[in-house]
């Protein structure tokens, strides 16, 4: 399990990166601007939920709940979690998941299951 101490090294870690130089260049930056960007953002949410100081095993609850809230959800519509919309499937019934999935809030899981999985690394 990720310490706080550890999360904070790794924030402090992140290069900042200064943009100059031609418009290739600077596109370049851009991308690793942008990427550190969303990583400090990203260990900012790891390390605000740290700091309440949660026992390992509430946050693999957590996991599993969430985990278990994201496979019903799916379920709901009636593809697989990890089912890709195929050839077969008609715009519209990819339109309708998709609407049904930012209904239900399946983005904002995904992303509390991707921090809760870093966290117990």
């Amino acid at each position: 399990m990720k310490t706080l101490t550890q999360l904070n090294d790794e924030l402090r870690s992140i290069p900042y990166i200064k943009i100059e130089g031609d418009e290739i260049l600077q596109q370049r930056q851009q991308k690793e601007f942008n990427k550190n960007n969303k990583r400090a953002a990203f260990l900012k949410i790891c390390i605000m939920y740290m700091e309440r100081n949660p026992a390992q095993s509430v946050l693999e609850k957590d996991l599993a709940r969430l985990q278990n809230k994201l496979y019903l959800i799916n379920q709901g519509c009636n593809i697989p979690a990890t089912e890709k919309p195929t050839k077969e499937r008609s715009a519209f019934d990819t339109k309708s998941i998709k609407r049904y999935n930012d209904e239900a809030g399946v983005p904002l899981i995904k992303q509390q299951i991707k921090t809760l999985s870093f966290l117990l690394r």
